[in-house]
């Protein structure tokens, strides 16, 4: 006697209203069936929409520090009057945009180990101090013709976790940035036999200064 033969069982796909169909007809067969099956996502509440807020490196590149940052999330959490006049005030925070990232320009480059900007375990060097020209230095070299050094050093990131418990406060998340352009960090602590250190250090760092987020993009890669 014959055995009978087992067909694999059919799953029902979704079913196509006419423009998706119409569109699957017009492109190449891989993309068309890659959308054509349904996608999975982790189903934790996060990320249900596009991040909407603000990062600093569009506008201000490198030349960021604490006090800038605290201000912005202020800003983004003051509620105002609509345009209009009517209704009720409301903040951007109200609106949906509760991110604000700092981008380039935090870390203490050359600091490193290993002249990178991680330090021998791995954990990221934060920039204290950054030098900037101020107006003050500008009028002592008008008046004085020259600059004391320490006149152009002004604090960058002295506290960086009282700037993210402040974003916290205000409901919004602190993002921070990984992979620096500005003096990405290819030094023998983080080359690929040991690049796991550093990427341990940055975690870390994220958790203990209270980061929200991370960006990561092929910057300084």
């Amino acid at each position: 006697m014959t055995p009978p033969v087992r067909t694999p069982p059919v799953r029902a796909l979704p079913v196509m209203t006419p423009p998706v169909r119409t569109l699957l007809l017009l492109l190449p067969l891989p993309t068309a069936v890659l959308l054509a099956v349904p996608a999975a996502a982790l189903d934790n509440g996060l990320a249900l929409t596009p991040p909407r807020g603000f990062r600093t490196w569009n506008q201000f590149g490198i030349e960021v520090n604490q006090s800038m940052m605290s201000d912005i999330v202020r800003a983004m959490a003051q509620r105002r009057p609509p345009p209009s006049g009517g209704g009720a005030p409301l903040s951007l925070v109200d609106l949906g945009y509760t991110h604000a990232g700092v981008d380039d320009g935090w870390q203490l480059c050359g600091s490193g180990a290993a002249g990178g900007f991680h330090n021998a375990s791995g954990y990221p060097n934060i920039d204290p101090a950054k030098v900037r020209a101020l107006l003050s230095c500008a009028r002592r070299l008008r008046s004085e013709g020259r600059c004391p050094h320490n006149a152009w050093r002004v604090s960058q990131f002295p506290d960086p976790r009282s700037m993210t418990q402040l974003a916290t406060s205000l409901g919004i998340s602190a993002g921070w940035y990984a992979n620096n352009c500005h003096c990405a960090d290819h030094s023998a602590t983080c080359k690929a036999e040991r690049g796991a250190e550093c990427t341990r250090g940055d975690v870390d760092a994220v958790v203990e200064l209270g980061f929200r987020s991370l960006k990561v993009d092929g910057c300084g890669a």
